[in-house]
């Protein structure tokens, strides 16, 4: 092996002091007096001991480190350290090396103190915060199912329970309530108010309308309307007294315990207006026309009622009626007969008629008198006159025909023609008598008269 250089001092551990004069081989480091004039060693710190360790002798004359057993213990009976081994290296081969979790560096004479390693940071248990947060979030999900969205009968965070009905159901409308409104909606004229009060609404609802009711109370108003409360429990009906105009009626509904509530059995009426209804008049029921309506069942509210003709010179001899109750009335039928102005429009339309006729220039007029052919007159000389009777016929008596839109009277009216010829000469026509009359009003504002002789 090579020597080392003679200017270097030998450390007691192998370590050489650098030649005098010459600056440290390590950084930080200053230059060794020599070996004669320098204190005894030193040793670096070392960590604390165990209670039964001593310090290290001066590291010149310390002997081989031998680690201290523990207090009271002694090597074991049989067993003793190997020749030039100290005790502690046979135990570590006995009992294994303790273990470390770095080789602490080797220290000495001439090289700065270094600490011994300390042991690594232990890792945060990131998979246990991961765990937890997944908990914590199933437990809020399972809260807010069980407490919000379950509970839909907001109780308080209680679990939501299906109850059962009742045995006694409580009604949400009283027998009397239900015909108390019922009734008002009619004097109110709200039609649909009042259907929601009956337990089965009529398929044809033609005349149970808004239109119709308010044309009812504009006939007779609904009012002073009085139910009578039942008097038991097994309910099956309901007495109702009100005014139809200034008649006072009585009424009984039948009721029934429908969704919840009492509604109306029989407050609607169907009644026959066969013995009303002529076609091809116009006829309606409150302004609603009849034409096309099943005339032998007209489902009505309770009210009053007007049936009219559309031709203004036809008129019923009793065209109103009352429902006074469930499928009663007093519809039993009218005549149609001439309304009160028809007569003088009727005797107008007749008179105006004849004298347009009486003043032709004709030898055949449009009211169909006179003489046939072309005799040689002048035409202008032609002269209409009455010799017996009159153009006033406001006082003829007209019979309504069977068809309902024409008319007949029976009439004596003469008339003659005079003239010139066209030689000179005059002529005359024997009077010519005018025995009837027929009217057709079909259009009363044109209506159309025929003369019969």
């Amino acid at each position: 092996m090579d020597q080392p250089d003679t200017a270097a001092q030998r450390f007691p551990n192998g370590g050489y002091y650098p030649p005098a004069g010459q600056a440290p081989s390590q950084p930080g480091m200053s230059p060794l007096p020599d070996a004669q004039s320098a204190p005894p060693y030193q040793p670096p710190y070392q960590p604390p001991v165990m209670p039964a360790q001593q310090p290290m002798p001066d590291a010149q004359s310390a002997p081989p480190y031998q680690p201290s057993a523990m207090p009271g213990q002694q090597p074991m009976p049989g067993q003793q350290p190997m020749p030039g081994q100290p005790y502690g290296s046979q135990y570590a081969q006995q009992y294994g090396a303790p273990q470390q979790y770095g080789a602490a560096p080797p220290y000495g004479p001439g090289q700065p103190y270094q600490p011994y390693p300390t042991a690594p940071a232990k890792k945060k248990p990131i998979a246990l915060y991961v765990i937890i947060g997944i908990v914590v979030v199933a437990l809020v999900g399972f809260c807010v199912y069980w407490f919000v969205i379950r509970d839909t009968s907001g109780g308080g965070g209680q679990p939501s329970v299906t109850a059962t009905a009742p045995t006694t159901d409580t009604p949400t409308v009283l027998p009397q309530d239900a015909a108390q409104e019922f009734m008002q909606a009619l004097a109110m004229g709200d039609s649909a108010t009042a259907l929601g009060f009956l337990a089965n609404v009529p398929d044809d609802t033609t005349f149970l309308t808004d239109a119709v009711l308010v044309a009812s109370n504009d006939l007779a108003p609904i009012s002073n309307i009085s139910v009578t409360p039942p008097s038991s429990t097994d309910v099956t009906s309901v007495d109702v007294s009100y005014y139809i105009g200034d008649a006072q009626e009585y009424a009984t509904f039948g009721v029934v315990f429908k969704d919840g509530g009492y509604l109306l059995t029989d407050a609607i009426s169907t009644i026959d207006l066969s013995g009303y209804y002529q076609p091809d008049v116009g006829m309606a029921l409150n302004g609603v026309s009849l034409d096309n309506a099943a005339v032998m069942g007209v489902n009505l509210f309770p009210g009053q009622y007007q049936v009219t003709v559309g031709n203004p010179l036809l008129a019923l001899k009793s065209d109103t009626f009352d429902v006074t109750a469930p499928n009663t009335s007093t519809a039993d039928g009218s005549d149609i007969v001439f309304s009160d102005t028809a007569h003088s429009k009727l005797a107008s339309a007749v008179s105006s008629k004849l004298k347009g006729c009486l003043k032709q220039k004709k030898l055949k007029t449009d009211c169909g008198f006179g003489v046939n052919g072309s005799p040689s007159v002048r035409t202008s000389t032609i002269n209409w006159t009455i010799t017996s009777g009159s153009s006033d016929f406001s006082k003829t008596k007209f019979k309504l025909d069977d068809g309902l839109t024409s008319a007949s009277a029976t009439i004596k009216v003469s008339v003659k023609m005079t003239c010139r010829g066209t030689n000179g000469a005059s002529y005359y026509i024997n009077p010519i008598t005018i025995k009837a009359v027929s009217v057709d009003f079909t259009d009363p504002d044109n209506i159309d008269v025929s003369f019969l002789y």
